[in-house]
């Protein structure tokens, strides 16, 4: 009784709110309001969402991503990792366990896709300790709640390397390179499917690293999930 008051006043003083235009939502379920739900800015009917090779580096055999990052996805998230909205996560996580579903269903033998892991691509300690978290983990935590599946620790990032939304494409190949080791305690997962989490897709980068750091553990493969990407520049 005293825990469901709890939660009452709770959601009283601290409304679930749309991460995409800030408007008060009613119940528990992590979600975006239904307007914006319509109009969020997604890859479905203009490219795919999802894709068996390239886009996310060459270490990933499948990736999704549910968003474009634009107009309101990209509001959410610059609130969600830099401003403290950690509380953001389960409504992008809903979204990307949908994705993914909607990715491995479209694939012959796409049973083989099917995550037995989720792990996350990691910040450096100096990053989490400034936000108080690392907002990969937290989609990570809440995607494997959602696809039913054990999201654990394997990467830890060894560099505060500069960050790569300051680099062009060749810039942000060699300022990843090396920068992940395997924890020493990571759990065995050799033969079974990774599904790595992050933000946001740019070139790839960043996740065909983490995949190469993750191949010493021997997974059948390796695959991706992010919140959100970013168009293909034309030219």
């Amino acid at each position: 009784m005293l825990r469901g008051l709890g939660l009452a006043v709770s959601r009283l003083l601290f409304p679930r709110r749309c991460p995409a235009c800030g408007r008060r939502l009613e119940g528990d379920v992590a979600t975006f309001c239904a307007a914006c739900e319509a109009t969020l800015p997604g890859p479905r009917g203009t490219e795919a969402e999802f894709s068996r090779r390239g886009r996310a580096g060459s270490g990933i055999a499948l990736y999704a991503a549910p968003f474009w990052y634009e107009d309101g996805v990209r509001t959410a998230l610059t609130r969600f990792k830099f401003r403290g909205r950690s509380s953001y996560a389960p409504a992008f996580a809903r979204c990307m366990a949908e994705s993914w579903r909607r990715a491995v269903n479209s694939r012959a033998g796409g049973e083989a896709f099917r995550a037995d892991v989720v792990t996350w691509i990691p910040v450096s300690a100096r990053r989490r300790r400034q936000r108080g978290y690392d907002q990969a983990e937290l989609l990570a935590r809440s995607l494997g709640d959602f696809l039913g599946v054990p999201a654990v620790a394997l990467l830890e990032k060894t560099e505060d390397n500069a960050p790569q939304s300051s680099l062009d494409a060749a810039g942000r190949s060699a300022n990843v390179t090396g920068v992940y080791a395997v924890r020493r305690a990571a759990p065995d997962v050799a033969g079974k499917t990774v599904l790595l989490v992050d933000d946001i897709l740019t070139t790839g980068a960043t996740a065909s690293e983490a995949a190469f750091t993750l191949s010493a553990l021997r997974p059948a493969r390796s695959c991706a999930v992010f919140a959100a990407k970013t168009r293909r520049r034309s030219g």
